[in-house]
């Protein structure tokens, strides 16, 4: 599997496992980007992966733990003007 084609298959399941854990646009498309880079970075061992979804949604699961778990676990504040 080349990138893009690695992309095109599993971009929408990747954007909608990082909406499902952000709830806001623009930290979902931040999270899918980071752990897409994370997926092709661990392409090499594509070859003895048997369950290629279950393999992502763990890339999924690591790379919102380790990098996003604070940033997006707190509520986005809009601050209001008086």
């Amino acid at each position: 599997m080349d990138n893009e084609s690695i992309v095109l298959e599993y971009v929408n399941k990747i954007y909608g496992f990082a909406y499902s854990k952000t709830k806001n646009t623009h930290n979902a498309e931040d999270l899918s980007q980071e752990i897409l880079i994370q997926l092709l970075d661990k392409r090499t061992s594509f070859d003895r992966i048997e369950n290629m979804d279950a393999y992502i949604y763990r890339i999924c699961c690591y790379t919102k733990g380790d990098k996003f778990e604070n940033k997006f676990s707190k509520r986005d504040f809009t601050p209001t003007l008086l």
